[in-house]
């Protein structure tokens, strides 16, 4: 059972709806009310969810602010922790040890207390908030990359690789090369640039906008994402700079904005 609270525009929820259909599987649907979300996931006890960082990030800073308000409560959290994330390196993801029912049960039972299978995208993810999520929901959690551009997914964490940080290797069904930013000083040869993506998945281009899809997709056939990634020594991809949204300064400097609304985004205020 899958909970779909995503907008269906977003190609990451209709990904996962369909290949829930495609299982036989069944979808509930959230009661239009995203403050409401955790009443509907109690009341459907989803075993499968995408969930996108805002959503994760919520859940993370409530936890915070609890455990902060006991020296008990951190000293019992920072233990929950540690031996959680010991068991996830060691490859055992569980929800039934005396750490989850000390100290996790409480968000366990608020994202219904039956999750299996939790697919994380959209946006990036902080190292430290997926590391909490893997320890408190005790289920597998995936971290994945993708545009609506290329039907949701470029690559996508492996089952068992608990280092946070990067979003997986490039997924079968495309190939993923990282091209020269010379005005960001990145350089393919350095295993750094902007992320260029090539495969079935990719789409034909923008609908009657031949203009815009020249821009984006190239002679040989490659979508340029504008987004700018790293190749890790194991293989995976590391997202870690935007090309499309950046500004230059009257200085010359070039700014991305998104580095700033994200701790914007993080404030209490």
């Amino acid at each position: 059972t899958m909970i779909s609270f995503l907008p269906l525009a977003h190609m990451l929820e209709r990904c996962c709806e369909n290949a829930m259909y495609m299982v036989g599987a069944s979808v509930g649907f959230y009661s239009g009310d995203i403050r409401r979300l955790s009443d509907d996931m109690k009341a459907l006890r989803p075993t499968v969810t995408p969930a996108v960082p805002r959503l994760l990030n919520r859940i993370y800073d409530k936890v915070q602010a609890e455990v902060s308000r006991s020296c008990i409560k951190k000293m019992l959290y920072n233990m929950a922790m540690n031996a959680k994330e010991n068991e996830i390196k060691r490859g055992i993801i569980r929800n039934n040890s005396v750490w989850d029912l000390l100290v996790f049960r409480k968000v366990q039972e608020g994202m219904g207390g039956r999750l299996r299978l939790m697919l994380v995208g959209s946006a990036p993810l902080a190292e430290n908030v997926l590391t909490f999520t893997r320890c408190a929901l005790g289920c597998l959690v995936v971290e994945g990359y993708g545009q609506t551009e290329c039907c949701a997914p470029i690559s996508l964490q492996v089952q068992g690789d608990h280092v946070p940080g990067h979003v997986g290797p490039p997924v079968a069904c495309c190939c993923v090369k990282l091209v020269d930013v010379p005005e960001m000083e990145y350089w393919a040869k350095h295993n750094q640039g902007e992320v260029c993506v090539k495969g079935t998945n990719v789409f034909k281009g923008y609908y009657k906008d031949k203009e815009k899809t020249d821009e984006t997709i190239d002679e040989d056939g490659w979508h340029h994402t504008g987004d700018v990634g790293m190749w890790l020594p194991n293989g995976t991809l590391k997202i870690i700079d935007r090309r499309k949204h950046i500004f230059k300064l009257s200085q010359g400097e070039y700014i991305v904005p998104e580095k700033i609304e994200n701790i914007y985004l993080r404030s209490q205020y």
